[in-house]
């Protein structure tokens, strides 16, 4: 299973839910809903426009938990 690291990437580099809303170009209620449940189903897409909002590697939004 893998799990999203938004929030914590996002709030290591200084950025809210609401700066990563608008530096991703996404709506907020989506950034909302990854910084609350790192599980939560998410298109491809979207992960994209965070790591370039972010510049930063995709990878780094995600992490694989030990089965």
């Amino acid at each position: 299973m893998y799990r999203l690291r938004v929030k914590e990437v996002a709030r290591s580099l200084g950025y809210n839910q609401a700066q990563l809303s608008r530096k991703a170009g996404l709506d907020y209620k989506t950034v909302q809903k990854l910084f609350r449940d790192p599980y939560h189903n998410v298109e491809f897409h979207v992960l994209v426009r965070i790591a370039e909002g972010l510049d930063i590697p995709l990878s780094d939004l995600y992490e694989k938990e030990p089965d």
